[in-house]
């Protein structure tokens, strides 16, 4: 309810009650379905402000994808993204491993 009250109080329209509701229930199957709703919410803030600045970096870059691998700080950035996918990687797949041998050892106990 207040959530409802505070995005009509900011513009006055109903437009944007719809649009809450419609996220509210969208995000609610999503959690349903067992999605992290925190990375999406991420994604939806952080979006615009990524895409504007890869944008401003290609300008200066003069569409050269180089500019991302010959600055320090951003090709540390880029190994610290490699390296935390691959380690999630990596657990996923132990994790998976483990799950189908523990299964594999109940069944073979029964």
């Amino acid at each position: 309810t207040f959530c409802i009250a505070g995005s009509y109080s900011t513009n006055n329209r109903i437009y944007d009650i719809y649009i809450i509701l419609i996220f509210g229930i969208v995000s609610y199957f999503l959690r349903r379905m067992g999605f992290q709703l925190v990375p999406i919410l991420l994604g939806i803030v952080l979006g615009p402000l990524a895409e504007k600045n890869f944008r401003r970096a290609m300008v200066i870059s003069e569409g050269s994808f180089s500019i991302f691998f010959t600055r320090p700080i951003s090709c540390a950035f880029i190994l610290i993204a490699i390296v935390s996918v691959a380690i999630f990687g990596i657990r996923n797949y132990k994790s998976r491993k483990l799950a189908k041998q523990n299964t594999a050892e109940t069944s073979e106990a029964k």
